[in-house]
């Protein structure tokens, strides 16, 4: 018997995550949450190298991608698997592949999570179907 060495992310090179979010507001919703659940499936001992491994992979990039922002509502719902996405994003930034903008990705996509005047939709579906954290508000 044969055993598969494809990883899980192989099989996400050809979908719309590498693509701009759709101009349609239900459809991106639906998009982003479908992927957040379906990263929350493989969340092993591997997860954090294959994470870094998308993230290496496809930043620095100026164009927005889907990805963007699922890997931000990713760390929101699923705060203890956020460092497998965060760190690959800082080491990036450490060994000089990626310069921090706050207007281009994946940063933006973080920032506009806790922007007072962005409201996330896909955030409080998100919120009444898995109930993981609270949509975040800013203190003044």
């Amino acid at each position: 018997m044969s055993v598969s060495s494809e990883k899980w992310i192989d099989g996400l090179q050809f979908t719309s995550l590498f693509r701009p979010p759709p101009q349609d507001e239900p459809q991106r919703q639906a998009q982003i949450i479908a992927y957040v659940e379906y990263f929350g499936q493989f969340t092993s001992e591997q997860f954090p190298e294959d994470v870094a491994q998308l993230i290496q992979n496809y930043y620095p990039s100026k164009e927005g991608r889907l990805l963007d922002e699922v890997l931000a509502i990713f760390v929101l719902h699923h705060p203890e698997h956020g460092h497998a996405v965060v760190h690959p994003i800082l080491s990036c930034i450490i060994d000089g592949t990626l310069v921090y903008n706050k207007n281009d990705p994946p940063f933006s996509s973080f920032i506009s999570l806790v922007s007072q005047n962005n409201e996330r939709p896909e955030m409080e579906t998100l919120n009444n179907s898995t109930s993981f954290i609270e949509k975040p508000t800013m203190c003044l």
